[in-house]
């Protein structure tokens, strides 16, 4: 699941008492919004481990979970000795599936971002 935007609600008005106050509290809440968007514009922070998928020989269709088509994806553990790449270019859904060609049957976990 992707992570929500930030919002950064509402700017204090800047009156002759609270001038200060405001321009810092604006200041603060411009600047926490940029490091936010900086940080939520990043696919990897936004991953999802997939754990105990089996794979059989030949091509696996797994649901990745992310709610968006997914920018790449790592394996993190792997109990055979098998060759895994992905076959996205001919995926009809990108956007719900993933794809993975298995030269061997095995069982990963999968992170996906």
């Amino acid at each position: 699941m992707s992570f929500p935007s930030f919002t950064a609600g509402g700017k204090l008005a800047d009156s002759s008492q609270t001038k200060t106050i405001a321009r810092t509290y604006n200041a603060l809440v411009a600047n926490i919004q940029a490091i936010f968007t900086n940080l939520l514009a990043r696919g990897q922070l936004d991953s999802v481990i997939l754990g105990g998928i089996d794979l059989a020989l030949g091509p696996n269709t797994i649901q990745h979970t992310l709610g968006r088509t997914l920018t790449g994806w790592s394996i993190v553990r792997l109990d055979a000795a098998a060759s895994i790449y992905d076959m996205q270019a001919s995926n009809p859904d990108p956007g719900t599936y993933l794809v993975l060609y298995a030269s061997a049957p095995a069982t990963i976990s999968l992170e996906v971002f």
